[in-house]
């Protein structure tokens, strides 16, 4: 479990899973912008096999205010 005051690290062929229940703020260092990542995988349950991830399209950057106190 990843908490306040704590973080991951992974090697490049470590394997992972995201799951969020409720309102949550994600920061994902991968290298690359995730539109980029043509190669990554995922299992799919259904058909018991490794897929590739569909380039993702229309992803917007979040901003911030960090200077509003």
């Amino acid at each position: 479990m990843v908490e306040a005051g704590t973080g991951v690290a992974m090697l490049s062929d470590d394997l992972h899973s995201i799951h969020i229940d409720g309102q949550a703020l994600n920061f994902h260092c991968y290298g690359l912008a995730l539109e980029r990542l043509d190669t990554r995988q995922y299992y799919s349950t259904t058909d018991k096999t490794w897929k590739i991830f569909d380039n993702v399209s229309g992803i917007r950057e979040a901003r911030t205010n960090l200077h509003t106190c």
